[in-house]
């Protein structure tokens, strides 16, 4: 059977150099699905992201940068493809179709299919519909990209710190589980030997300026089995790793932004392996201390789930839609001396940082230059804990974007490894280097392991 018009001119919009249906193409604009979550649930096109139409407004914050054209897949009937109550330019609502809606946003949408039975027939046909299927990884696939800098270390990451905290390694936080489906696969298959049960490392990550918490969703909702270490006494097992995760941001808007990915993705909130835990706080502006910022009268049920419970909450902000603009500082000016309530201040101050002093394993930092904030970074880490730092550096094309502007806002290149985060300091630098972003900004890509208490001898 040939595939029906619509699907035949949805894959036209979608092929790639040599006319193949650019589906799994790394460069294919994004496919989405604004059906209703059963209907996704129970068949879609393959690697198609969910996001029903009647929650895309307040969603759009997932959806990815402005730079990705986009596919959209809505329902069969005529009403399925408009977006209810949009605001116009003049601040009118009215109902628009969703490809103008998307367009008058900023997006480029190149095709749009209504997902009749006929053209679902014809995909399944085609080899390119899904059907069933994990409903929690369905919903932990996500339009975003974490970071970069993210994405590409965390495995070199998990190694080093596997090797140390996994047993014969001066471990900490390790337990262990019964071998899982598939591990005997991966051990060499089904007349292998049964797998021993591999011992479980749970890694902490602090997110400083987490916004609305794409790092933090993708790196806790992640569990790796690593191959055993090749260290000396290493073991035979592997090492399961999983993450526990902590974001801060100054903005309560952004973390409720965070829940609400939190929650679709159904990521426990803390503590515990896989789960988040968040706080609403600011940095002081010259000491660099993280000040906990009183809740707003109302917040939501979903972040309330998620927030720390202690005096005033917590965080420290970037980007909340994590793809461009500031770069600001986070961070106000210190309480006034002699102001009423310095002693609840200072208690909740010193609460907060009592809690995160040499917790982590990993801090990140994306889109996020506090200077005075640098210099206490160090003690946020565990030993042998690492650092992750992408944020603007100065260069031709962000002097010709035009921002951010001023050096309270871009780092000088070197900068980190020289003054901050070098030998010197105690850490052993594993890259510094820059990449450039989608709208032609330099961003700096740091990764540094601390080795040592700073000033401590070779």
């Amino acid at each position: 059977m040939m595939p029906s018009r619509p699907l035949h001119a949805f894959l036209a919009a979608s092929e790639g150099p040599a006319g193949r249906p650019a589906l799994i193409d790394a460069q294919r604009p994004a496919l989405i699905d604004l059906r209703d979550a059963s209907s996704f649930m129970q068949s879609r096109l393959r690697d198609s992201y969910n996001v029903p139409l009647e929650f895309l407004v307040p969603r759009m914050f997932l959806l990815p940068d402005r730079t990705t054209p986009l596919r959209l897949v809505t329902g069969a009937a005529p009403e399925a493809r408009t977006v209810c109550g949009a605001a116009s330019a003049g601040g009118a609502k009215e109902d628009v179709d969703v490809s103008a809606f998307l367009t008058s946003r900023g997006w480029q949408v190149v095709a749009v299919l209504a997902a009749s039975p006929e053209v679902l027939r014809a995909a399944a046909e085609l080899g390119l519909l899904e059907s069933g299927g994990d409903e929690l990884a369905l919903r932990r696939r996500w339009l975003f990209q974490p970071s970069q800098l993210l994405v590409q270390q965390v495995g070199v990451v998990e190694r080093m710190l596997a090797d140390a905290r996994a047993p014969g390694g001066g471990a900490e936080d390790v337990g262990h589980r019964a071998p899982l489906a598939g591990d005997a696969a991966r051990g060499g298959g089904p007349t292998a030997e049964p797998a021993p049960a591999a011992p479980c490392v749970t890694l902490r990550m602090l997110d400083l300026g987490c916004g609305s918490g794409r790092d933090l969703a993708w790196l806790s909702a992640r569990s790796v089995l690593l191959p055993p270490s090749c260290r000396p006494g290493g073991g035979s097992a592997g090492v399961r790793v999983a993450w526990e995760c902590v974001g801060l941001d100054s903005w309560h808007g952004a973390l409720a932004r965070c829940s609400d990915v939190l929650s679709l993705a159904e990521i426990p909130p803390g503590p515990g392996p896989g789960s988040v835990t968040l706080h609403l706080a600011e940095i002081e502006g010259g000491s660099g201390a993280l000040r906990p910022l009183p809740p707003p009268p109302a917040l939501k049920p979903s972040l309330l789930r998620y927030m720390a419970q202690s005096a005033g909450g917590s965080e420290v902000c970037a980007e909340a839609d994590g793809g461009g603009g500031g770069g600001r500082v986070v961070g106000g000016p210190p309480a006034p001396e002699g102001s009423g309530g310095d002693g609840d201040v200072d208690g909740a101050r010193g609460a907060l940082e009592a809690s995160l002093a040499g917790s982590a394993d990993l801090v990140l930092c994306v889109r996020l230059l506090c200077r005075s904030l640098l210099p206490r970074m160090a003690g946020l880490l565990r030993p042998g804990g690492f650092i992750l730092y992408s944020t603007f550096v100065d260069g031709p094309g962000l002097r010709a974007f035009g921002r951010p502007q001023g050096r309270e806002h871009v780092l000088e290149h070197g900068e980190l490894s020289s003054t901050f985060f070098g030998a010197g300091q105690g850490f052993e630098v594993l890259r510094d280097d820059v990449s450039t972003i989608p709208d032609g900004r330099e961003v700096t890509m740091f990764c540094a392991r601390k080795v040592a208490p700073p000033g401590a001898d070779a």
